[in-house]
C-alpha cells in the first residue's frame, strides 16, 4: 500500500461509517472499484460475498466474484503505477 492507498482506504473507511452504517459499517462494490487503487485485499472473512456464494453452494458466482476482484485491482495498480512513472518523469 502507498499514499494513495491510504488515502484511499481512509475514504473508504470513513464512507462505510459516515453513510452505509447499518449494523456495521458497509461500502458497495462500485465505491471499492472507484477507490481501489493502491490498496491491497484479501477476501478471508466466512462472511466475504466469496466465502457466502461457496457455502452456498455456487461455485460459479464464487470465480466470478473472484475474477472480478482480480480484474479491479490489476487496473488499480495499473493506473497506479502509470501515475507514478508520470510523476517520475516530470521531477
Amino acid at each position: 500500500m502507498d499514499e494513495t492507498g491510504y488515502r484511499n482506504l481512509t475514504y473508504l473507511v470513513s464512507k462505510g461509517y459516515l453513510e452505509g452504517f447499518y449494523y456495521k459499517p458497509r461500502i458497495d462494490l462500485d465505491l471499492l472499484r472507484e477507490r481501489s487503487a493502491g490498496l491491497v485485499a484479501t477476501s478471508g472473512c466466512l462472511s466475504s460475498l466469496v466465502s457466502r456464494a461457496i457455502l452456498g453452494g455456487q461455485p460459479e458466482t464464487a470465480w466470478r466474484l473472484v475474477e472480478e476482484f482480480a480484474e479491479s485491482s490489476r487496473t488499480a495498480s495499473t493506473s497506479s503505477c502509470s501515475a507514478t512513472a508520470s510523476r517520475r518523469r516530470t521531477r
